[in-house]
């Protein structure tokens, strides 16, 4: 995906990519105050979320920065294991961004996800709960 490329969810959330990170808007929020996920904050073989949610739907996403490069990304919420779409910049930035939308509100008890990393070949590139 292009920098600054926007992609908007099926519940309104727009999501894009720069250099320096993930910037997210939810439905209804003015988009002149992303949640923000910025590059230069995480360590190396790491893995960090947001959650946005509403009434009637959820949105997780964050970014990844760990080992090899993930070909499939999936989040754990108690019971329900979503299927991350993963995003990325052109070239080779060392990280890529995903998201996963659940028509289930966010927790009031804020369960925390499993976010799990996979090769192309299937193996286990890192997992974290966020």
């Amino acid at each position: 995906m292009a920098s600054g490329e926007k992609v908007t969810t099926p519940s309104g959330t727009s999501l894009w990519l720069t250099r320096q990170g993930l910037f997210l808007v939810a439905a209804g929020h003015p988009a002149s105050a992303p949640d923000t996920l910025l590059v230069a904050d995480m360590r190396a073989e790491r893995v960090r979320g947001v959650e946005l949610g509403s009434s009637s739907s959820a949105v997780r996403a964050g970014i990844y920065r760990g080992p090899g490069a993930p070909s499939k990304i999936t989040i754990a919420v108690g019971d329900q294991t979503l299927q991350a779409r993963i995003y990325t910049l052109p070239g080779s930035p060392g990280w890529v961004a995903y998201s996963a939308e659940t028509s289930t509100p966010l927790r009031s008890d804020r369960t925390k996800s499993t976010v799990r990393a996979y090769a192309a070949d299937g193996a286990l590139l890192l997992t974290t709960r966020l």
